[in-house]
C-alpha cells in the first residue's frame, strides 16, 4: 500500500525507522526496487515454494539467513525481524526493545504487544450444535479489572537469537520476553480501514512525533 499523504510505500517507513543495514525478501521486482532506492538490500527473489500463503514469516527469515550464510560468509548473532505493516515504529522502540532483550539472560525471543482491548477469557466458540460456549467458563463472571492483562504480538519488532531461531526453525520459543509498544507507535494495518485510519492520523498531525525518524525521505 502506498500513503496517499506522504506518497511512499509503507515498506520505506519501515526502511526509514530502522536506520541500519535491513535485508528485505521479496519476490515483486516493484518491491524490491523500492527497497533498494531507500536503502535496503535485496540480496534475492524469494523462491516460490516460498511465496504461498502457507509459507509463514519464520520459513522466509530462515531461508533468507541461511541464503546469507552460504552465499554471503555472513551471520549474525541476532535477527530482528520487522512487518511493513507496522508503519509508526520509531528508532527509540527498537533500540528498548533491544535493550530489553539483552537484559534478561537466555533470551531466544522478544516480541513487542500491545494490551488486548477485550479479554480472551471471555471468548465463545462454535460447537457441532446450534450454541456457542465459552472456552474458559472459570472466568465468564469475572469482571475486566478482576482479569489478568494480556498481549498481543503487534509486529513492531521481534528480536531473535539467530542460531536458536534456525535450530528451532521457528519463533515459537515457551518463553517469551515482551517490550509493550507505546502509544500509536503499536498501530498494526491489518485491513484498508487499519490503513485509512493510519492516514488520518498523518493527515491531522498526529503523528508529528513521527516525522523526525523519515525527514530524509523527502
Amino acid at each position: 500500500m502506498v500513503s496517499h499523504y506522504w506518497h511512499i510505500p509503507l515498506s520505506v517507513l519501515t526502511i526509514a525507522a530502522c536506520l541500519m543495514t535491513l535485508v528485505v525478501s521479496t519476490e515483486s521486482p516493484e518491491v524490491a526496487k523500492i527497497a533498494c532506492d531507500y536503502g535496503a538490500e535485496v540480496p534475492y527473489v524469494r523462491p516460490k515454494h516460498l511465496v504461498s500463503n502457507q509459507s509463514g514469516i519464520a520459513d522466509v527469515c530462515i531461508d533468507l539467513l541461511k541464503y546469507l550464510q552460504q552465499n554471503h560468509g555472513r551471520e549474525y548473532r541476532h535477527t530482528f525481524i520487522f512487518l511493513p505493516t507496522s508503519p509508526f515504529r520509531r528508532l527509540q522502540d527498537v533500540r528498548e526493545a533491544y535493550d530489553k532483550f539483552c537484559s534478561v539472560p537466555g533470551t531466544r525471543v522478544l516480541m513487542s504487544v500491545k494490551e488486548m482491548e477485550y479479554p480472551p477469557f471471555w471468548a465463545m466458540i462454535h460447537n457441532q450444535d446450534d450454541f456457542y460456549h465459552r472456552l474458559f467458563p472459570e472466568h465468564a463472571n469475572k469482571r475486566r479489572h478482576e482479569l489478568e492483562k494480556t498481549y498481543q504480538p503487534d509486529g513492531m519488532v521481534t528480536i531473535l537469537d539467530t542460531r536458536a531461531f534456525i535450530e528451532q526453525g521457528s519463533y515459537n520459543f515457551p518463553e517469551i520476553v515482551i517490550y509493550e509498544t507505546p502509544g500509536l507507535s503499536s498501530i498494526d494495518i491489518d485491513n484498508l480501514l487499519d490503513f485509512e485510519f493510519a492516514e488520518f492520523l498523518l493527515k491531522t498531525g498526529k503523528m508529528n512525533c513521527y516525522k523526525p525518524y523519515i525527514s530524509w525521505l523527502f
